[in-house]
């Protein structure tokens, strides 16, 4: 058999054969249905001067963030995006952690911006790990008249590890907006925003939420073999799977969930 007939049958398996899929990311989507008042006071809470001063983010190109944390606003609308934001989050912890409970994760920690992006503004590649925020998410004010066009689209990237041809097609997932939508991801995922293409504006509210009982498991690596591990192998060894029982949330005070 060549190796052409080998790479064809191959994609194939046997009985003898099988791939397991493990951590795959779990991406929320759900359209509200709001009142057309809901979200034109998100509008105007955005783009009001007086309530926000409008900055350029570090990750945009073209668009505008507010510099204040919308989530200490006190206003109606914002009070219900964050019950709404914070129910989410903790309904997609419960489908991952069916053990977790509600008193376990709260108080939760939110923060919230809103961001305007003219035409041709794009977001770069990001995320929002370096927070230690555990969920991030936006939600879709008011999208522009993006009818029948292309562009302004989230784009969640692929970033499990796994190999990719040279010059090939990535594995990203593309969503396109909507009014009333509501995204929410994990805080690790890596993701941008292709250029907007409407001539009116698009408003959209980030948001990010991390729970005092979640962690995000880091991997120690072991070092290199120095002189402490040459003469002290078995306290070095120890000391490793130590820092991995406390990045892993095993140590410390309360129980801790891993993500």
């Amino acid at each position: 058999m060549s190796r052409a007939q080998v790479s064809k049958a191959g994609k194939a398996l046997s009985e003898e054969e099988r791939i397991l899929s493990l951590s795959a990311m779990p991406i929320y989507i759900r359209r509200w249905s709001v009142d057309a008042d809901f979200n034109s006071q998100l509008a105007r809470l955005v783009c009001d001067g007086t309530e926000t001063n409008l900055a350029n983010p570090v990750s945009g190109r073209g668009n505008k963030r507010t510099k204040n944390d919308l989530r200490k606003v006190r206003h109606p609308a914002i009070e219900q995006l964050n019950r709404m934001a914070i129910e989410h989050a903790t309904r997609m912890t419960h489908q991952f952690i069916p053990e977790s409970k509600n008193t376990q994760l709260e108080p939760w920690t939110l923060s919230m911006w809103g961001n305007v992006n003219p035409a041709g503004s794009r977001n770069l590649t990001h995320n929002h790990h370096d927070n230690g925020m555990h969920w991030s998410g936006v939600y879709y004010v008011d999208v522009g008249d993006l009818a029948g066009l292309e562009g302004g689209e989230l784009v969640i990237e692929e970033s499990g590890g796994l190999p990719l041809l040279k010059n090939g097609a990535r594995r990203d997932l593309k969503i396109t907006p909507e009014n009333g939508m509501m995204i929410m991801f994990p805080s690790v995922a890596y993701h941008r925003v292709e250029p907007h293409t409407a001539e009116k504006h698009r408003i959209s509210i980030a948001f990010d939420l991390k729970s005092p009982s979640l962690v995000i498991p880091d991997h120690v690596s072991i070092p290199k073999a120095n002189w402490r591990w040459r003469h002290f192998g078995w306290v070095m060894r120890w000391v490793v799977r130590l820092e991995n029982k406390w990045s892993q949330g095993v140590l410390g005070s309360g129980r801790r969930f891993l993500l």
